[in-house]
């Protein structure tokens, strides 16, 4: 048997594989999302995530009871984020996922007033062009991961700069103003 046949047998036969732990039920966007909603379980669930095979993650530290820690690491095993192995906790894929798209909401926050003052513009009454409003991503943004998101979303959206709005001015003026005010 080749390797793709012996993949596709163990895939097939998973259900009867009694090593496997299988959740009670399959995880949701809205159970991983309420388990790591608490601070302390998102702490936690980012301790683990960090941390290496030789470290422990400290009660004492998160100011938790025994009871509270065990509740929250449950929580996160019930919803597939964690497993347990040979003491040690550690993330699932689906806990490296959800962990890569916490670091990038974190990355995202670090740029916070950026990226209002580009929905700012991108929301005025003088709305500028995509191309000008891409320009305004690119100088506010270095971050190419967030900086993706929003050209994307830009692309993909329904957004139509108003042309011969009364009282609009030239995009570029308006683009040029606000660069201006940000070297300042």
């Amino acid at each position: 048997m080749n390797f793709l046949t012996q993949f596709v047998f163990i895939l097939l036969t998973v259900d009867e594989c009694p090593r496997v732990q299988k959740p009670k039920s399959l995880p949701s966007i809205a159970n991983i999302l309420k388990k790591i909603s608490d601070d302390k379980a998102l702490s936690l669930f980012s301790r683990i995530a960090i941390s290496s095979e030789n470290t422990c993650v400290p009660l004492k530290e998160m100011n938790l009871s025994t009871k509270q820690y065990y509740s929250r690491i449950s929580g996160l095993i019930n919803a597939g984020l964690i497993r347990r192995s040979h003491g040690k906790y550690y993330l699932t894929p689906i806990g490296n996922v959800v962990n890569e798209a916490h670091m990038m909401i974190g990355k995202a926050l670090g740029y916070y007033w950026r990226i209002k003052i580009i929905e700012s513009v991108q929301y005025s009454s003088d709305r500028i062009s995509k191309e000008d409003l891409s320009k305004l991503i690119n100088i506010l943004i270095d971050n190419h991961e967030i900086k993706d998101i929003l050209l994307r979303a830009m692309e993909g959206s329904d957004y139509m700069p108003l042309a011969g709005v009364k009282g609009s001015n030239d995009p570029s003026l308006s683009l040029r103003k606000v660069v201006k005010e940000m070297e300042n």
